[in-house]
């Protein structure tokens, strides 16, 4: 018998989400020794929205940071720049060894 809906967004949700949360502190961690890369691919959807996924790779694995839907801003670097300073920032500018895009 599967749980209910209750228990699998309770407390089998936070484990999980607690699980990650750990795994991906273990990526950040391993940053300071290998240096990671950035990288950035758009694509359309079948409603033709350009969308831009941003994903982090080290020699540990890739994982997917966030999705971006860039339709009215594919075209503007300014705006591409500052999209991809921001998650730079984020991974930390002294790990990141290389930003990889993908339009």
């Amino acid at each position: 018998v599967a749980p209910s809906s209750r228990v699998l967004s309770g407390r089998f949700l936070q484990d999980e989400i607690f699980t990650v949360r750990n795994y991906l502190a273990e990526y950040r961690a391993s940053w300071a020794v290998t240096g990671c890369s950035v990288l950035a691919d758009s694509w359309r959807d079948t409603q033709g929205r350009t969308l831009i996924n941003i994903l982090v790779s080290c020699p540990r694995g890739t994982y997917f940071v966030c999705s971006v839907d860039a339709t009215n801003a594919v075209d503007d670097a300014t705006y591409l720049f500052k999209l991809l300073d921001k998650v730079v920032e984020e991974m930390g500018e002294e790990n990141v060894v290389q930003v990889i895009h993908l339009f």
